[in-house]
């Protein structure tokens, strides 16, 4: 009975220690990343949003982000008790046999990235093939270099600073103006909020396209990704699971399900279901 309960205890205290945290603003941001080395010429494109509290963030997919609006919430918690009111069978029966999504360039990865600037935690939770798993760490420390050049982004003033992370040289702009120590990703730490960040070999930018105050006193920092259906693994089985799901997604799917058939559903073009396989995998982070 305990080990029934434990999973659902440990995502009511995630859920509490997030639901004081109101959030303040949010910050779309156009990622540009070349995830194949071999294919330096097709970067990956994606909208991600950061949601800023007081002492908590939250980085999702702009996607993820607009299918957990109160109201979506809502109808998702209303069909889960449905579901679960009745028996297993029926459930079976509904659902089918697994699905793996994926798009012409191949894997889809889903990551959200939870900071809490008062307990100086980042949890990394990703939707890795059929399964979910976490890690939780302590918050990065990078040890920034102010410089002396300055630019506008999006009307902000803002200053150019550089760091080392994760085996990356980042250049960033930062505003005082927006007194969030924070920024997309990971990147955080500076007297003001990152606006714009690129490596130094050109292979992964993240650039503010619009900052949007929240008036919602009830839309929350809280965990949209991390369920107590979620594995917590270590940092290194994560980064492992992430390679080996880019690398081969039919093989990874069929370890996490033995025995059971997969389905393969490209969103992007239903009658192609080809899973592209990265050659030359190109982490974020290189170390």
């Amino acid at each position: 009975m305990l080990k029934k309960l434990l999973p659902s205890f440990l995502l009511i205290c995630v859920l509490n220690s997030f639901a004081q945290d109101v959030t303040q603003l949010n910050v779309l941001y156009e990622v540009n990343y070349i995830r194949d080395l071999s294919l330096p010429q097709q970067s990956l494109v994606d909208s991600q949003m950061l949601s800023l509290g007081k002492e908590t963030s939250r980085f999702v997919s702009q996607k993820t982000f607009n299918n957990n609006t109160k109201e979506l919430i809502a109808a998702r918690r209303k069909q889960q008790e449905q579901m679960a009111s009745v028996g297993s069978s029926t459930i079976v029966n509904a659902t089918g046999m697994p699905v793996l999504s994926i798009k012409n360039s191949g894997a889809i990865v889903n990551e959200e990235i939870l900071q809490d600037k008062k307990n100086a935690t980042l949890t990394q939770t990703g939707r890795l093939g059929l399964k979910t798993y976490f890690y939780t760490t302590t918050t990065p420390n990078i040890k920034w270099k102010l410089q002396a050049e300055k630019k506008e982004i999006l009307g902000y003033d803002c200053q150019k600073a550089t760091g080392d992370f994760a085996g990356r040289i980042y250049e960033v702009w930062f505003t005082t103006a927006l007194p969030f120590t924070s920024g997309p990703w990971k990147l955080q730490g500076l007297p003001g909020l990152i606006l714009e960040a690129k490596d130094s070999k050109g292979e992964i930018t993240f650039t503010a396209k619009e900052i949007m105050k929240n008036e919602d006193v009830e839309e929350l920092i809280i965990p949209y990704l991390k369920a107590d259906y979620a594995v917590e693994v270590k940092e290194k089985e994560y980064k492992q699971t992430m390679k080996m799901l880019l690398e081969d997604p039919e093989a990874i799917t069929a370890a996490q399900f033995p025995n059971t058939k997969v389905r393969i559903r490209n969103i992007d073009d239903t009658k192609n279901t080809t899973v592209i396989k990265v050659k030359n995998y190109n982490p974020v982070e290189l170390r």
